[in-house]
């Protein structure tokens, strides 16, 4: 008779609404009315199943608005609810996650560390709302008389050391006992286990502060650290726990002063006997800008009927599988590269049920009949897509259509060359060049793939997260900020930078015997392969540039949103990410924007109606979208004569290219732009017109050097030939016969 639910997320239009119903009734869903009051309403994870009042009746559900209200419904059937307000010790404490510890009540953690325990029933059994504070940060137990004991059932012997942490990170209900429940708390620097009563004061049974007041790691933890990685200084980060047996499973990151890879420890903390630890086999690369991802964006899974545990990074949509560290099975460790962004991630009986952004659900496990001891990451990277019901939930984590290669890709080899990139760019070159040479020996095929998938990381890599930089009034208005945020300009000239490192860093290594990878279909070399992404860093930098001009920014805006929309990504006013940050991470597809530029000018269009000002308004947008199609391309152009200048040795016996600037979709739109501009060019008179049939005659040229590139492909044809002496007839004619021949 268990209960579920779920958020639909607002927009600017609508608020947050509530759907709920019974696992045995599935077709009875319903929505449930959320009091005006209550809203914004954030996310599922500020809503709780209760126990049924009586027998036989559905449970009831309990929500806590970000405003602190709650609200609790004793029946689902049904819309009465009753509604009591929270009043927060600390200014600027919200809610952060509301946990079912029942019979004992719910556990109420807030932003500031504050720990509320929330009962729905008075002791007769009537409903009602009442709540209770039990642990400040400042002052430890807010209980009388309920002294605070440290001992060694974390295994760890010595008392707890410095002041409590201020954050609560999460709350886990363990097992029932008469008056109550166990509940686990992991806080920013360590654990406690409290026992909540029903009908008792509430104990603060025991607490083990893994980290000290300065958030160094001490005792057993820093052992541990000692032991496998090394500790020098490194910041140490208590990421998660789940319950696991008779203890619990503690996933704690290491990562590095500056560059390098982040390291993940595992420990099996039981509530008796000694802990284990165990250094996981995945070590992910680390830039200063991810430091908040790997910091609140990984959550562990541990299925409660096995030993397997699984790490999800949300924001970038890897999942690293393995074992639970205990004594008995160290385990074997494997990744699955998933290429989107995971919303949520929760534990079935056995495997992992992953929540994509887009909505898709996916299933990740191991097969049913492989042995514990023996699993293979083929076996695992099938059981994940295989039981994906959308074809498109689980994709490469590389581009559509970016590289197939003869030499398989793994995420581990792809770590270790980021790594090495790292490395040589903090001087070590010969540390580097040996971190290559031991990943893929003499394997050319596996080299040409590997520096193509990095080349292709550092495009789309997630931009740095930090939430003064949100562009929150591009969220809910149409209209675009006046101030525009220059950070998204500052992040893309970082990716420029770490790019450019990478060229000198490929230079080094003998790019001759490289072999081609595919791209767009067609096999290309490898270096003239990533000098195409160095073309779009350029491109999509003076795009950013652009718009942050006065007179571009609606427009670029407006296509911002048509691309997003273009590839089905919904983003809501919860996303850490707002549309422009997740639009500028995927550098790779900086082309999508062509046809959405088309798009958002229709848009524009049709919004004018037959207003007076239309025709001088529909000029001025055109005039901007042909400036923004101008610079991104004169860009792309300029830099891809400087670096035929730069690499004109590497690139004298390599096949030559066709550019993405010439490619269908960008082409179609270079056509439409210029028979609209050339039209209104007609319409207009004097500097207006001058102006726009000099824009014609750019995006004439442009058209025409792309044929002029494919031209020098080999292969090319009498028929590509005929093609290009009728498309510059069609293009350059009407200028003859509207007299402007200069």
């Amino acid at each position: 008779r268990g209960l579920a639910w779920v958020v639909v997320a607002p927009t600017m239009r609508t608020r947050a609404r509530l759907f709920v119903w019974t696992l045995a009734q599935p077709q009875d869903c319903r929505e449930i009315g959320v009091p005006e009051s209550a809203q914004p309403l954030v996310s599922a994870s500020h809503i709780c199943s209760t126990q049924p009042m009586r027998a036989g009746s559905p449970p009831g559900l309990l929500l806590v608005a970000k405003n602190g209200l709650l609200v609790f419904w004793p029946n689902t059937q049904a819309d009465a609810c009753t509604q009591l307000h929270i009043t927060f010790e600390e200014e600027g404490d919200y809610p952060v996650s509301l946990t079912s510890c029942e019979p004992a009540g719910h556990a109420l953690a807030s932003y500031k560390g504050h720990l509320l325990m929330v009962q729905t029933r008075t002791p007769t059994g009537r409903a009602s709302l009442t709540y209770q504070r039990v642990w400040r940060p400042a002052e430890g137990n807010l209980l009388a008389g309920i002294s605070r004991r440290v001992s060694t059932l974390f295994g760890f012997g010595a008392a707890a050391k410095g002041e409590s942490s201020t954050t609560i990170t999460r709350v886990l209900p363990g097992r029932a006992f008469p008056d109550g429940r166990l509940v686990i708390v992991l806080t920013q620097r360590g654990l406690q286990l409290w026992r909540m009563h029903v009908s008792a004061p509430h104990e603060l049974k025991h607490q083990a502060d893994l980290l000290d007041a300065n958030d160094q790691p001490q005792d057993e933890l820093l052992e541990a650290i000692n032991q496998t990685v090394g500790y020098s200084g490194q910041s140490v980060v208590l990421n998660d726990i789940q319950l696991h047996g008779s203890g619990v499973v503690l996933l704690v990151s290491i990562l590095p002063k500056g560059e390098g890879v982040v390291n993940f420890l595992t420990g099996y903390i039981p509530f008796s006997a000694e802990e284990s630890w165990v250094l996981l086999n995945f070590a992910p690369p680390f830039q200063e800008s991810l430091r908040e991802q790997f910091t609140s964006g990984v959550s562990l899974i541990v299925p409660p009927e096995t030993t397997n545990l699984f790490l999800v990074q949300r924001w970038d949509g890897l999942v690293f599988a393995g074992k639970v560290p205990t004594e008995e099975l160290e385990g074997s460790q494997m990744e699955f590269a998933h290429g989107q962004i995971i919303a949520g991630a929760g534990s079935l009986s056995k495997n992992m049920l992953c929540v994509l952004q887009g909505g898709s659900l996916v299933q990740v496990g191991f097969p049913e009949s492989e042995a514990a001891e023996d699993v293979s990451e083929q076996a695992f990277s099938a059981t994940a897509t295989a039981q994906s019901d959308d074809s498109t939930a689980a994709p490469s984590s590389s581009s559509a259509g970016a590289i197939t290669s003869t030499a398989d890709v793994s995420s581990t080899a792809l770590q270790v060359m980021h790594a090495a990139l790292t490395k040589y760019i903090q001087g070590d070159q010969d540390g580097a060049f040996a971190m290559v040479s031991r990943e893929v020996g003499g394997s050319t095929d596996a080299l040409s793939a590997l520096l193509f998938r990095l080349s292709e990381g550092i495009l789309d890599a997630a931009p740095t997260n930090d939430p003064r930089w949100a562009e929150e009034s591009d969220r809910r208005t149409d209209e675009y900020s006046a101030t525009v945020s220059r950070i998204i300009l500052k992040q893309l000239e970082s990716k420029r930078d770490r790019h450019d490192q990478f060229l000198r860093f490929m230079s080094d290594i003998q790019t001759d015997q490289l072999q081609d990878v595919v791209l767009r279909g067609h096999k290309v070399p490898v270096l003239r392969a990533v000098l195409e992404h160095a073309e779009k860093i350029a491109s999509i930098i003076a795009l950013r540039t652009l718009q942050t001009q006065p007179q571009s920014q609606s427009l670029v805006a407006t296509a911002v949103f048509a691309v997003l929309q273009y590839r089905k990504i919904t983003v809501s006013e919860d996303d850490v990410l707002g549309p422009q940050d997740i639009f500028y991470k995927q550098i790779s597809k900086v082309e999508d924007v062509f046809p959405a530029l088309i798009e958002s000018f229709s848009s524009h269009a049709r919004a004018l109606g037959n207003s007076a000002t239309r025709d001088k308004e529909l000029v001025q947008l055109l005039h901007a979208a042909n400036e923004l199609v101008e610079v991104m391309l004169r860009e792309a152009r300029e830099y891809r004569r400087r670096c035929a200048d730069i690499w004109h040795v590497q690139l004298r016996d390599t096949a030559p290219m066709k550019p993405w600037t010439s490619e269908e979709a960008v082409r179609s739109v270079l056509k439409q732009l210029h028979g609209l501009t050339f039209q209104m060019a007609q319409g207009e008179q004097g500097r207006q017109a001058a102006a726009l049939y000099q824009q014609a005659h750019l995006l004439s040229d442009f058209l025409l050097d792309g044929y002029l590139s494919e031209r020098s492909l080999p292969g090319s044809d009498e028929a590509l030939e005929e093609v290009f002496v009728q498309t510059r007839t069609e293009l350059l004619t009407p200028f003859v016969g509207a007299g402007q021949t200069d």
